[in-house]
């Protein structure tokens, strides 16, 4: 790791959104709802990783307008994310997630989880589902565990995606 300090407020940013997302369980005694991208390396608060929260942001308020009793907007060294506590299953918000991440242009740097009301998140593979690699479309954690690709690989075709999307030219993000 280039930059343990940096890497070590990534990590204190992660506790305490689910930290939050705890208490917002807790509050609401309903599902919640977590989006935001997966976007490797250290900067994840750069020019292109906020157009695609905007993107992502917008799709989750339209797609789950009709559910939301509570929003909130987090914003720190994990980039930015969005929470929201849900009046709707969890396996039907799981279900509208996964198309969501499934059918847009974005959706494989899309990171949308839902929480059950004990706190844990629902698994795609709960679905049937896996997420692909964003470089070779074989299993993402089993990529991740073999370490088949770079950070900067990773970083460069998630750029290409973006950038591709806001052309216009999502057939060869």
């Amino acid at each position: 790791m280039k930059n343990e300090k940096l890497w070590e407020l990534i990590l204190t940013d992660r506790e305490k959104r689910y930290d939050l997302i705890c208490e917002i369980i807790e509050k609401y005694k309903k599902p919640v709802l977590c989006g935001k991208l997966n976007y490797a390396g250290e900067n994840k608060n750069n020019e292109l990783s906020q157009k695609a929260f905007k993107v992502l942001l917008n799709l989750l308020k339209d797609n789950f307008k009709e559910y939301m009793l509570y929003e909130k907007i987090l914003e720190g060294y994990d980039g930015k994310a969005v929470i929201m506590a849900l009046n709707i299953s969890p396996i039907n918000a799981k279900k509208l997630s996964i198309s969501i991440e499934d059918s847009h242009p974005l959706g494989r740097i899309f990171d949308i989880d839902i929480y059950d009301l004990n706190k844990v998140p629902l698994s795609r593979r709960e679905f049937g589902r896996s997420r692909p690699c964003i470089i070779c479309t074989d299993d993402a954690r089993e990529c991740i565990a073999l370490k088949k690709h770079s950070f900067e690989e990773v970083i460069k075709k998630t750029d290409k995606i973006i950038i591709n999307y806001f052309k216009g030219d999502n057939e060869n993000a």
